[in-house]
């Protein structure tokens, strides 16, 4: 089930990265935040965890 959450959260930030302002509008501040907060505490601490905490490639 978390893994299924965290696959959600960067499915979003995915989906946000993937747009141009050909085929989107600009997002609100608030979603533009979720994709941040997700990066913050998702994304990085699971890339931290699977590499052992000594990569620098994501940052």
């Amino acid at each position: 089930m978390v893994l299924q959450s965290f696959q959600k959260y960067v499915e979003f930030c995915c989906g946000i990265f993937a747009e141009t302002d050909r085929t989107h509008p600009p997002r609100e501040i608030a979603e533009l935040d979720a994709v941040h907060q997700c990066i913050t505490q998702v994304v990085i601490p699971y890339c931290q965890s699977v590499d052992g905490g000594d990569s620098k490639a994501i940052f």
